[in-house]
Parts: structure tokens; sequence; C-alpha cells
């Protein structure tokens, strides 16, 4: 599938290279058949899954983790510090690296709030483990960037991850309302003066396209080059509590269940190719911009969740840019 006229290319995959996962609900048949679908994550040939919402909860986390490590699958969690999750610290012996959910901390930013974040950090290292941080970078918590990058380089943590927003089918006005804007992002780079200083012995992953110029400014060639648009339902999918896919985390669009059919099968069928299509197709918010060949609209499924006043540009694009030979800035 392809659209010559925008420059956009999507190479059709026969399954996903990786896949988030939310393994928190324990209840009844889920609970039961939850490592029938690891089993299934790794007869696709998955090379990376993530496990979100609270993993080391799950009463079968030992056995989930056995199944995706000894299929070949690269492993990360998130853990957002409850007592349950506490509770199923065993797991992460086998989990070389686990991603500290600052969310779960962090609210305004008082020094109580990062004194139990450091506390969780610390708690986390007696069991051999190698914490990061992740942080949705919402509207309330993304004024508090700058100083969780001071607070990884305090603390020994290289590795930053800001994930993009999830959701899911009962994402309310509420929610929504959670979502940074573009005017919250020029206020960031008024305050972000020096990013090399602020990266500065960290690993930063940022997803939104928009946020990572502001971190890694004039480096679209050499630190980002291998963007090609949204990978919803090609390379990325994402696993709910429940054993249904969806293209990704930002994306609550029922493709199929794991709990019904393999993955390989859901990735053949309709639904996918109807998201593909969306994707393929150039945002007529989008039309003219000089810069679209650089980020093909950016996050489709926000805009796709959410709707758009933009006509499906991205909701935190600040608007079209004029044609430059250098890429995005």
């Amino acid at each position: 599938m392809s659209r010559e006229d925008d420059g956009m290319t999507i190479a059709q995959l026969d399954t996903p290279l990786r896949a988030t996962w939310e393994l928190h609900d324990s209840a009844g048949e889920i609970s039961l058949q939850a490592e029938l679908v690891a089993e299934k994550l790794v007869y696709a040939g998955l090379f990376y899954v993530t496990l979100v919402a609270r993993p080391l909860a799950h009463p079968a986390i030992a056995g989930i983790l056995t199944i995706l490590r000894g299929g070949g699958i690269q492993v990360q969690a998130t853990f957002a510090g409850t007592e349950e999750e506490w509770q199923g610290v065993a797991g992460l012996k086998s989990l070389p690296e686990i991603g500290l959910d600052a969310n779960a901390f962090l609210s305004c930013g008082t020094a109580n709030e990062w004194e139990s974040l450091h506390q969780a950090l610390e708690s986390l290292r007696q069991y051999g483990t190698r914490p990061a941080l992740w942080m949705v970078p919402d509207r309330e918590r993304l004024p508090l960037l700058p100083q969780l990058c001071d607070f990884g380089r305090r603390h020994g943590v290289t590795r930053i991850k800001l994930p993009n927003t999830p959701v899911d089918a009962s994402f309310s006005a509420r929610q929504a309302r959670s979502l940074p804007t573009p005017a919250q992002l020029a206020a960031l780079r008024t305050v972000i003066i020096d990013p090399v200083a602020l990266r500065s012995g960290l690993t930063l992953e940022v997803h939104d396209l928009f946020l990572w110029e502001i971190l890694f400014p004039g480096e679209r060639e050499n630190g980002r080059s291998e963007y090609g648009g949204c990978q919803a339902a090609n390379s990325l999918a994402h696993i709910a509590a429940n054993g249904m896919v969806h293209p990704c985390s930002s994306w609550p669009y029922a493709l199929g269940s794991l709990l019904e059919r393999p993955l390989e099968e859901i990735w053949q069928q309709g639904a996918r190719f109807v998201v593909l299509e969306k994707i393929a197709a150039l945002p007529a918010g989008c039309a003219g911009c000089g810069d679209y060949e650089q980020c093909f609209g950016g996050c489709r499924g926000l805009v796709e969740t959410l709707g758009s006043a933009d006509n499906g540009r991205d909701l935190l694009c600040a608007g079209r840019r004029p044609p430059s030979p250098k890429g995005r800035h």
C-alpha cells in the first residue's frame, strides 16, 4: 500500500514486530487464558513485548514471562508501585529492566512526590533489576520533564521513556483534556534553553514527534531518520486485558480477539486494512504542509479516537509549515 503523491509508503508486515499488552486483569477466564495469549505472541514471531498496566500484579506473571522469554521475545514491563505489584516482584528476577511509572507518583511535582518516586526506585534496585523512568507526558506532567531528567541523573537512571498516550474504548472527555496542547509544547520549548545539557548522561526515547524535535532540535536526519509514519496495525499492535487486539495503545479499534484466533489470522483480516488505509490517506489538515513528508501526519490513533478540529492533523501539531530543504526544525 502506498501513496506516491505524498511520499508515504507502508510496507505491510505479516505480523507486528512489537506489541504492548495490558496484563492487569486477573478475573476469571482472562486470567486463565493469559498464558495462551503469551503463546500466541511467541508463535507470531514478535521481537518485543511491553507489559503495561500493573503487570506484576497478575497472578500468572511468572508463567507468562517464562513463555515470552523462552520464545525469544524481549520483554519490558512497567511498575506503578501498588501493593499488589510489590507482592508479585518475584517476576523481577527475569526482567533485566523495569520501567518505573512516574505518572503513578508525580502530579504537581511536590518534594514528597519526588521522594516517593526515589524510594520506589531504590526498592526496585534491591531485586537486581535496572530501573528506567517512564512518563506519559500529559498536560500535568509535561512541565515536569526537565525535573525528571535531573532526577534521573542524580539517582543513576540512564534511560527515560516518554511513551504515547494510552486510551481505551471508555476514553472520556475528562481524559481527553489531559492531553498536552501545541501551546504547552511551545511553552516547554522556551524553558528548555539547552536540550543537549538536558539530555546529558541520559538515553531518551520519545514517542511524540513534536516533543522529540524540541528535545533533539536539528537532528532529524541523524537521530530519527528511521521514522516512516504511524506504525499502528503494521509493525505495532496493542493487546487489551481481555485479549482483544488493537492497532496500538492510542487507537482502541477492535481487530480481533487472541482468545479466539491467532495473531497472524487477525493481521490478515479486513479490520486491520481499514486502519492501514486511514494511515496511508493524506489528512485534509496536512495538505500543503511542507513538512508532511517528514511526519506523515504524526499520531493517527489519537486523532481517530478524539476527532480533530484541524481536519485530521496531529493533535500536537501547531499548524502547517512552509517548505524547508532541511526538514523539521
